[in-house]
């Protein structure tokens, strides 16, 4: 839900900047909320998984492992670029900090949806070991 209200923030934000509002301000503030929609998307899908994997015996350590370190480095950064999106709001080098800032969210994401499916496959098999 957190992750929903951060990407129509974005949007909004992006909107007014493209309109010409103070247009690197908006970039880095959008950069900011984005950066905590990861950290907490992160966080959320790590509780979960982790409580999953202490309900069964049928996880494997492997995917513990996988899970653990994908969401791990999304939270981390996360947290990277909301101190990227700090750093460009306050004037630092705001288009290299930003573009850093797209490349950091692109790795995350693509980290965070192999985690997603190493957790989606941990959670089929747990269901299935149990019989639900």
């Amino acid at each position: 839900m957190m992750e929903a209200i951060g990407a129509l923030a974005t949007i909004a934000l992006a909107i007014v900047g493209l309109a010409g509002v103070f247009s690197s301000t908006m970039a880095s503030i959008a950069t900011i909320i984005v950066g905590a929609a990861i950290l907490i998307e992160g966080g959320s899908v790590g509780a979960s998984s982790w409580a999953l994997s202490r309900s069964s015996s049928a996880s494997t350590t492997k995917t513990q492992t996988a899970v653990g370190g994908g969401l791990g480095a999304q939270t981390l950064w996360g947290v990277a670029g909301i101190v990227l999106g700090i750093l460009a709001l306050l004037g630092v080098s705001q288009l290299t900090l930003l573009s850093v800032a797209v490349l950091v969210f692109g790795a995350s994401f693509m980290l965070g949806s192999f985690a997603s499916a190493q957790a989606w496959q941990g959670s089929e098999a747990v269901t299935a070991s149990t019989g639900g």
